[in-house]
């Protein structure tokens, strides 16, 4: 199977997993999003303070048709949901990065988004455990991901990650 055509779907397919909410079971569906979540990702953009962490963000500008298009039907993107009764409640993306040398193919985590109503239910990990089971299923040998709050960090090591030492200087430049 072609890598950049892996992202259009697993063998897995839809995930089931149950999210814990006091002593209740709530179902939720993992998908990947395709070429006709046009919807969908608008929402994620409208909705985008529910998703980060408390009084840092604040409702996007969603992305018009062409440019939503060019992006769900990027083959380096993956971009995951989590919906519980049909609801977005969680969303996870990141990017395929085929190295230049060595054979190796990394996937950067760019964002993990969980409505403030339903963290510490699971989702963010069910989310990182459908990544990591599609990163078996693809060969891919690393994912890596900048945390940039404390929060972050401490779910990051609970979901396995490990702080690599001496790697991270984050710098920018804006055209």
């Amino acid at each position: 199977m072609d890598l950049f055509e892996s992202n259009l779907g697993t063998r897995r397919g839809r995930e089931k997993y149950r999210l814990r909410e006091g002593f209740k079971s709530m179902p939720l569906s993992i998908r990947k999003l395709g070429f006709d979540d046009l919807e969908t990702l608008a929402l994620l953009a409208r909705e985008d303070a529910d998703f980060d962490v408390p009084g840092r963000g604040e409702a996007l500008e969603p992305l018009g048709e062409e440019a939503a298009r060019r992006y769900l039907q990027n083959p380096s993107l993956i971009h995951w949901v989590a919906e519980e009764e049909g609801r977005v409640v969680g969303h996870m993306n990141g990017y395929i990065l085929p190295l230049r040398a060595g054979g190796v193919v990394e996937f950067l985590l760019y964002e993990i988004g969980v409505r403030n109503s339903h963290r510490g239910r699971g989702v963010g990990k069910a989310l990182v455990r459908i990544m990591l089971d599609w990163m078996r299923d693809n060969n891919i040998q690393v994912t890596w991901v900048i945390a940039d709050n404390p929060g972050a960090f401490e779910f990051y090591r609970k979901c396995g990650f490990g702080k690599v030492e001496g790697t991270l200087t984050q710098m920018e430049v804006r055209s």
